[in-house]
């Protein structure tokens, strides 16, 4: 049943260009054909990757599944409950090679931290996370090693990514190579920065001096964030009737040669998520650590407007809401965590325990929901349920009677239930409305919360930029405060999923 709904619903696809059946199954139609004996919720969705995995085999299509970041993973072992997460994690993937046929698996991991843990583990695990696989012209491998990329592909990552953005200007064919760069800033930025990621920041950095910069500015160092060498230069102002159209100002630099860049004065750098070291009596330290702290604000609006933007963008197409429901409930467990850790309030209520996800039932997308204890003054907490209810068609009577089942659940886990539903469809009519009133009958408090656009993009862009802030950070270091942040751009969702700010 399972292949032939996903057979269909890629014809549909790619015969009528219509991706609403295929997206809907996957999402949450699996759970909902006619089993004689309805399976558990990990059975059902060992099924459905059977399945896909049978398709895209016989399509040969390969399937790849890569975890990036396993660093705090790895570090994790410092005590034994966490040691305990991070070898139940390996041998879920064990798990998943032995049940799935077809899958490869990407573990990127810093070498260090790899060599040291994972002797650790159980010998079965080992053999299976070292398995070896054979690519043909390259012989039989179990483990790359990535180093920095050489100068030469920097170099053709670097016009890949400026040719997009010059092509427009009219005398773009005129133009140098590498415009607004020279050889010589491209091969010291891609010898001293240790990974790509950190060149592209660098040469981003540079190219908003150059292009955007203030014109009483002037560029006098090429400064990699994470060595910090200054670089004494020659500077040569471009006139304003010599600029290219759309250049605000240029400076022409004629850097020191390579050997002498070692002479060169070490200095601290820092993101602007990060403030620099002062000494007792530095007075230019303590303008620069104020300087940071107030350009701070306008960074992290910066941020927050750029990833709501973006999930703003992916969410608007029809049927994107609820196939993004898993990352919209994790949104807003994470941004309810936040909210506790830095003592978020919404009116007299303030937060005393957050669970991100709580599951139950079989159905792997609608049995979920978010546990937030409220706590008003010296008053006991009051238990919330925050279930997302996205689900449309056949599936939003299914959908409402998951999430309602909540409350039949011993020990009881809420007090008060609140669904999250989209503003255009908030009327419950049919099997839903009756479930609702049956609810109500029962005294149990519950209520429907409308659910705009922007404050999905809210949720979906939450963890996008916590992600962010946190790789501007030395390890260790707390996020900053984001309480007035949060306070100004989630006011209203705050009093959505809050308990009511004035008591009824």
């Amino acid at each position: 049943m399972m292949r032939h709904a996903i057979l269909q619903g890629f014809a549909r696809s790619v015969l009528l260009q219509d991706e609403t059946e295929l997206a809907s199954f996957l999402t949450y139609g699996f759970a909902e054909l006619d089993f004689k004996m309805h399976p558990g919720r990990q059975d059902l969705v060992l099924a459905l990757f059977k399945a896909m995995m049978g398709v895209m085999q016989e399509l040969r299509l390969p399937v790849v599944i890569a975890f990036d970041q396993l660093e705090d993973l790895l570090l994790a072992r410092r005590n034994d409950d966490a040691h305990k997460t991070a070898e139940t994690f390996f041998a879920g993937i064990v798990k998943a090679m032995h049940q799935l046929d077809g899958i490869s698996f990407l573990v990127f991991a810093e070498r260090g931290l790899w060599n040291r843990f994972i002797p650790s583990l159980d010998g079965y695990i080992q053999d299976r996370l070292n398995n070896p696989v054979h690519v043909p012209g390259y012989g039989t491998i179990k483990c790359m090693k990535l180093e920095a990329p050489p100068f030469e592909l920097v170099r053709k990552v670097v016009m890949a990514r400026l040719e997009p953005a010059l092509h427009g200007l009219p005398n773009f064919k005129s133009l140098p190579e590498f415009y607004p760069f020279t050889l010589e800033q491209i091969d010291r930025i891609a010898r001293t920065e240790p990974t790509l990621r950190d060149m592209l920041q660098q040469f981003r950095h540079f190219f908003d001096k150059i292009v955007y910069g203030a014109e009483s500015e002037s560029i006098t160092e090429v400064a990699p964030s994470s060595v910090g060498y200054h670089v004494d230069s020659v500077e040569m102002e471009v006139p304003r009737d010599q600029l290219p159209e759309g250049v605000r100002s240029m400076v022409i630099l004629d850097a020191t040669p390579e050997t002498q860049i070692g002479k060169a004065e070490h200095r601290n750098s820092f993101s602007p998520t990060q403030v620099p070291e002062t000494q007792p009596g530095n007075d230019a330290g303590l303008k620069e650590e104020k300087r940071i702290q107030e350009l701070q604000p306008e960074a992290l609006s910066l941020l927050w407007a750029k990833e709501f933007s973006l999930a703003k963008e992916q969410l608007m197409p029809e049927g994107a809401l609820a196939g993004a429901t898993k990352e919209l409930q994790a949104g807003l467990g994470s941004l309810l965590h936040l909210c506790h850790d830095q003592g978020i309030k919404v009116g007299p209520w303030r937060l005393q325990h957050v669970v991100s996800e709580w599951t139950f039932g079989d159905h792997p997308t609608y049995g979920a929901i978010t546990l937030a204890h409220w706590v008003c003054r010296d008053g006991q907490p009051w238990k919330v349920g925050i279930g997302l209810f996205l689900a449309n068609g056949q599936g939003k009577s299914r959908d409402l009677a998951v999430k309602l089942s909540a409350w039949d659940l011993e020990p009881a886990v809420i007090d008060h239930l609140i669904l999250l539903r989209p503003e255009a469809d908030m009327m419950l009519v049919g099997k839903g409305k009756q479930a609702w009133q049956d609810m109500e009958k029962k005294g149990r408090h519950s209520r429907l919360e409308p659910l705009t656009l922007d404050g999905c993009a809210s949720l979906y862009a939450f963890p996008r930029i916590l992600a962010s802030l946190a790789e501007g950070l030395v390890e260790g270091q707390p996020l900053p405060n984001l309480a007035n942040l949060v306070q100004e751009k989630c006011e209203k969702l705050l009093e959505q999923i809050c308990m009511p700010v004035q008591g009824e």
